[in-house]
C-alpha cells in the first residue's frame, strides 16, 4: 500500500512536508492519485530492482552481484569508466566489476548502478516545454556538491548524498509528465528562482515536488536513506536525525548550484558559507574548495551520464567576482564579521571603515585590541594579533599602475575576510600597505595555520591580480607577525602596547626572511 504525502504551510510561513492521518486533502489526494497513476511516469529499470533486493540482504555476497552487473554490459561499462576516472581518483587501474566492489566495497558502486539506471529512466527526449538542461545542470550541480560537501567532513553517507542529490527534483519530472502545462505554468512563474517553486506548487496543487518524489521514491522502493533526503531537501531543518547529514549535504550541493549559476554570485556565496560554518562548521576556505571541485567535476559527470548540463562553470572565476562584490559590499558598510558585531555594541567604530577596501580602519584595530587584552591577561581566553605589511606596491603601481596596485589590496583584504572570518577574526588596514587582523578567543597555533594557508593563496592570486602572464615573477611579497597572550607569554605580554611591540618583533623577523614568511612571537626567544 502507498503512502501519501501531503505538505503545509507552518505558522512562519516556511513549507513543511508531513505525512498527514488520512492522506491529505481532497484537491491533494486526487493530484497525487493522478501523478502515480500517470502512464509516462518514470518507470524503474529491472537491473536497479534487482540490486535494491540484493543488497537488501546485510549477508550479499559481492560475487553475486558482480555477476547481476556484468550481464547489463552497458551498465557495467559505465560503471567502470566512472570508477576509472577523477570521480575517485584510484591509483591502479579498475578491470573488473569484482575489482571495483573490491576496492571501493559495495556502496559506491551500488550508488553507480542506481544513478545510471535511474537517469535511463528519465527519457528527456521529444518532451514539449520541460527545460532538461536546467533540470540536469541543477541534479549534477547539486550531486557533485552534495558528495563533496560529505567528503569534507568525512562523513560515512557520501554516496547517498550523491544519489539524493542527483535525484531531488525527480518529483518535478513525475509533476510534468502528469500535468502538463500547468505544471509548466508554475515553473516558469518561478523563473531562476528555484526556492520560490515549493510553495508556487503548494499554492496551485496542495503538494510540492518534494512530496511527489518521495513518493516516487516509495513507489520504486528506494530504501528510506534516499527517499526521506528527497522528501525533506527543500526542508533541510525539518529532516528527521537519521537523515539529517544528508539532507543538508544536498541543500548546500544545491546551494552552490545557485552559486555557480548566478549573474551576481556574493549573496548566494555569503549564504553558502553561513549555512556551511552553522551546519557543518566548514570554513570558508573548505567551501571554496568544494565550489572548485564541482567545477572540474561537472563536465566529466554530464558526459558520464550521457546527459546535457550546458557548458561547465569557471568556479574560480565566480569565486573571484563574488569576493569582489562582497567587497563593495563592505566599503558600503552592508558586511561585517560576528567579532566585528560583538566590538560594536562596545566600540561603536564598525562606521570607520577604509575608503578602497572596507575593512576597519586603524583606531577600529586599536581599539579592538584594547578591548580584548584584558580578558586575555585574566585568562579568560586567548587572544591574538596578525600583522601583514606587503612589500612590492611601489614597484606594481610604477610598471602596471594604480589599478593593478588597488587589485592587489582588494585581494588580500578579500583573501583575509576568506581565511579568518570564520574564525571571529576582525580584518583591519592600518596604512597603505599594513593590515591587522584581531583574533578574539584564537590560540597561537591555529592563527599561524590560517596565516601560512593565506601565504600560500596569496602566492597564487598574486600575478593574476597584477595581470602578469604565467611564470612572471610578481614583486609583490607579503610578511606576517603573529603575536598572542595566552598561558606561555602572559608573564611578558600584560598589556595592549607590550601585545603590539611583540606583533612589531615577529613581523620584522619575517621581513628579515627571503620571499613571504610568518612568523610568531614567542617569549622564550625574547
Amino acid at each position: 500500500m502507498t503512502t501519501l504525502f501531503a505538505g503545509r504551510m507552518d505558522a512562519c510561513g516556511e513549507l513543511t512536508v508531513c505525512i498527514p492521518p488520512g492522506g491529505g486533502s481532497g484537491m491533494e489526494r486526487q493530484i497525487l492519485e493522478e501523478i502515480i497513476g500517470c502512464s509516462s511516469l518514470p518507470s524503474l529499470p529491472a537491473v536497479a530492482a534487482q540490486v535494491l533486493e540484493l543488497t537488501s540482504n546485510p549477508d550479499v555476497k559481492l560475487d553475486e552481484l558482480a555477476a547481476l552487473i556484468r550481464n547489463d554490459q552497458a551498465l557495467a561499462a559505465k560503471v567502470l569508466q566512472t570508477v576509472n576516472s577523477s570521480f575517485y581518483g584510484l591509483r591502479q587501474r579498475c578491470s573488473s566489476i569484482q575489482k571495483a566492489l573490491g576496492l571501493l566495497g559495495l556502496n559506491p558502486v551500488k550508488s553507480l548502478v542506481l544513478g545510471f539506471s535511474l537517469v535511463a529512466a528519465v527519457d528527456d527526449e521529444d518532451e514539449d516545454g520541460f527545460d532538461y538542461r536546467n533540470y540536469w545542470r541543477r541534479s549534477l550541480y547539486g550531486a557533485i556538491g552534495a558528495r563533496a560537501f560529505a567528503e569534507a567532513k568525512n562523513l560515512p553517507n557520501i554516496e547517498e548524498s550523491f544519489l539524493a542529490g542527483l535525484f531531488q527534483d525527480i518529483g518535478m519530472i513525475a509533476m510534468h509528465r502528469a500535468l502538463g502545462r500547468q505544471y509548466l505554468d508554475v515553473i516558469e512563474a518561478a523563473g531562476d528562482d528555484h526556492a520560490r517553486l515549493p510553495r508556487l506548487e503548494f499554492e496551485a496543487f496542495e503538494t510540492t515536488h518534494a512530496t511527489v518524489g518521495a513518493l516516487l521514491a516509495e513507489h520504486w522502493r528506494l530504501p528510506p536513506e534516499l527517499g526521506l533526503p528527497i522528501r525533506y531537501h527543500t526542508t533541510p531543518t525539518a529532516a528527521p536525525s537519521e537523515c539529517s547529514l544528508t539532507v543538508r549535504c544536498v541543500a548546500l550541493g544545491g546551494m552552490a548550484h545557485e552559486l555557480l549559476d548566478a549573474s551576481e554570485p556574493a549573496q548566494p556565496l555569503r549564504r553558502l558559507y553561513d549555512k556551511a560554518y552553522s551546519w557543518m562548521a566548514l570554513s570558508n576556505d573548505e567551501v571554496d574548495s568544494v565550489v572548485e571541485k564541482i567545477g572540474e567535476l561537472v563536465g566529466e559527470a554530464a558526459k558520464l551520464f550521457s546527459v546535457d548540463a550546458g557548458a561547465a562553470p569557471d568556479a574560480p572565476g565566480v569565486l573571484r567576482r563574488a569576493e569582489r562584490q562582497l567587497i563593495k559590499l563592505r566599503q558600503g558598510g552592508d558586511h561585517e564579521s560576528y567579532a566585528e558585531r560583538n566590538f560594536e555594541s562596545v566600540l561603536g567604530l564598525a562606521q570607520e571603515r577604509d575608503a578602497l577596501t572596507g575593512a576597519m580602519g586603524r583606531e577600529g584595530f586599536a581599539a579592538a585590541v584594547r578591548e580584548g587584552t584584558p580578558f586575555a591577561v585574566a585568562g579568560a581566553a586567548p587572544f591574538t594579533v596578525v600583522q601583514l605589511m606587503l612589500e612590492g606596491l611601489g614597484e606594481v603601481a610604477k610598471v602596471h599602475g594604480g589599478e593593478a596596485r588597488d587589485e592587489v589590496l582588494l585581494g588580500v583584504v578579500s583573501q583575509l575576510h576568506t581565511l579568518f572570518e570564520p574564525m571571529g577574526g576582525i580584518v583591519c588596514r592600518l596604512s597603505e600597505s599594513i593590515f591587522g587582523v584581531v583574533l578574539p578567543g584564537t590560540a597561537r597555533a591555529a592563527a599561524v595555520l590560517t596565516a601560512e594557508r593565506f601565504c600560500v593563496r596569496f602566492a597564487e592570486s598574486a600575478p593574476f591580480w597584477v595581470g602578469l602572464q604565467p611564470g612572471e615573477g610578481c614583486p609583490v611579497r607579503v610578511s606576517t607577525g603573529i603575536a598572542s597572550i595566552d598561558t606561555d607569554t602572559v608573564h611578558k605580554l600584560q598589556d595592549a602596547e607590550s601585545l603590539l611591540m611583540a606583533t612589531g618583533e615577529a613581523v620584522r623577523a619575517a621581513r628579515s626572511a627571503e620571499g613571504s614568511r610568518v612568523c610568531a612571537y614567542a617569549a622564550e626567544a625574547a
